[in-house]
């Protein structure tokens, strides 16, 4: 008996194995990927101000002083809208977390501090993220209790479209300089 488990084991590693190894190569490689991207941007950004004055020359070289002049003023203008958008989120972020946070204190969720933080992190990514931070929430409550679970997913579809309809439009909208 013990020799034909063994035999089985050995069997089922050797099996597997090549799966495992499949999976661990490209795991790997996935994040050779992310970390040589990583490594690249970190490169960009330590030598911006030199790449961007290069950038100049090239585009001044080939395409004249007037044409690399409206280039220029619309790539400054990108930048700036840009830039303050992302500002807008991260201001937006903080907001949802004092939201959040506060609510769920005054409703006695458990774990608000976590949840607040993971809604206010997920709402980062559009569309999907808010969806993904409720249902992460809900989960986290349902260790707790089956009908606060279902009251935070009411909660939280509430407190979404008084941000999404209110708060969102004056924040990031104002920060871009678009109205409410």
């Amino acid at each position: 008996p013990w020799q034909d488990m063994v035999s089985k084991i050995i069997t089922v590693l050797s099996k597997s194995a090549g799966g495992i190894m499949a999976n661990a190569t490209s795991f790997l490689s996935k994040f050779g990927t992310l970390f040589t991207g990583f490594i690249f941007s970190l490169y960009l950004l330590s030598h911006k101000e030199t790449f961007i004055r290069q950038l100049r020359k090239v585009i001044g070289a080939i395409f004249g002083y007037r044409i690399t002049t409206v280039i220029f003023e619309y790539a400054h203008k990108t930048n700036q809208v840009f830039s303050d958008f992302i500002g807008g989120q991260l201001v937006e972020a903080c907001i949802l977390w004092i939201l959040y946070y506060v609510t769920m204190r005054l409703f006695s969720f458990p774990y608000p501090e976590l949840i607040a933080t993971i809604i206010s992190i997920f709402s980062l990514v559009p569309v999907f993220g808010p969806i993904t931070a409720m249902c992460v929430g809900a989960v986290l409550i349902l260790s707790q209790d089956i009908f606060q679970a279902l009251w935070f997913i009411v909660y939280f579809q509430i407190l979404s479209q008084i941000e999404d309809n209110l708060i969102y439009p004056r924040v990031v909208g104002s920060s871009v300089g678009l109205p409410g």
